[in-house]
């Protein structure tokens, strides 16, 4: 069975290829992250500022964890893609393993769905008292050449992944950080 890591990496990428396909219609879009009112999401306890409203879509992934409830918020701005997942991890899940293991398989699992990912950089950060990991990669998937940037935090049971990406020549890294550096918990 998948676990919950490379079914969220599964959904980001396949999202990546559907928003492609509405690419042509969005060319007199600006990118930009800035100005963007912050949106919350109460009963997920988050909030960030997405360049439009995400979409939002709901699994229940049968994982060798366990059954995961995950929820997915996809954005899309041209040619940037924006995506907070949120997976509630079974008690023991979280029992078994440290927040830097979960980590760790959440990095490897997202960066296992690109032909010879590079990590650029990786580091601890914070987003108020909660303390995460944010990676920095690049990778080819279906002849496209990518640039994530990704954040994820442990809180309580739920896993908190956020992502930003772009095709690596059409990226615009500052409204990628803008919207990885609005992700913020609520509590």
């Amino acid at each position: 069975m998948k676990n919950v890591f490379y079914f969220a990496s599964f959904i980001l990428i396949t999202s990546f290829f559907a928003c492609q396909n509405n690419h042509e219609s969005n060319k007199n879009q600006q990118v930009t992250s800035k100005k963007i009112e912050e949106l919350k999401f109460d009963k997920f306890n988050f909030s960030a500022q997405f360049p439009s409203k995400p979409k939002q879509s709901k699994e229940v992934a049968e994982t060798s964890e366990g059954k995961i409830n995950l929820t997915m918020f996809i954005a899309e701005n041209l040619e940037h893609y924006y995506f907070v997942s949120v997976s509630e991890m079974p008690a023991d899940v979280i029992k078994a393993s440290t927040a830097e293991q979960m980590y760790q398989k959440g990095k490897m699992s997202a960066l296992q769905q690109y032909q010879n990912p590079v990590v650029l950089s990786e580091k601890n950060v914070s987003t108020g008292k909660y303390k995460g990991l944010e990676f920095e990669a690049e990778g080819t998937t279906e002849s496209v050449n990518v640039y994530m940037k990704c954040r994820l935090f442990l809180v309580d049971n739920k896993l908190y992944q956020v992502f930003a990406f772009a095709q690596k020549k059409n990226a615009v890294k500052t409204d990628l950080n803008n919207f990885l550096n609005s992700f913020k918990i609520l509590n």
